[in-house]
């Protein structure tokens, strides 16, 4: 399963999955190999297929706002910490995705 591909990589590597906790290792490997935030894509295909499930458009039309809200709210100021945390190595390979989008 992906979602758990994600987890037991940032348990092995000692650092928690609780958002409110900070990192205690940079993980670059399986899906943070292409997302900085791979759970931020998940979030948004889950939302997306539940607006397409229940034949609605309004929330695929509020969807840029729910995505700028995310982006403003939480995933800038994880960037940041990662950022100060990590320095240089947060950068990753080329090609990663910081933001998670």
């Amino acid at each position: 399963m992906r979602s758990s591909s994600g987890t037991s990589r940032t348990t092995r590597a000692g650092t928690p999955i609780v958002p409110h906790k900070a990192a205690r290792a940079l993980v670059i490997t399986g899906p943070y190999r292409f997302t900085r935030n791979p759970i931020y894509l998940g979030f948004t295909a889950i939302y997306f297929g539940l607006a397409l499930v229940f034949n609605q458009a309004w929330p695929v039309v509020m969807l840029p706002l729910v995505l700028a809200v995310l982006s403003l709210a939480v995933i800038n100021r994880e960037e940041r910490h990662l950022h100060l945390s990590f320095g240089d190595a947060y950068e990753g390979p080329p090609g990663c995705l910081h933001g998670g989008f």
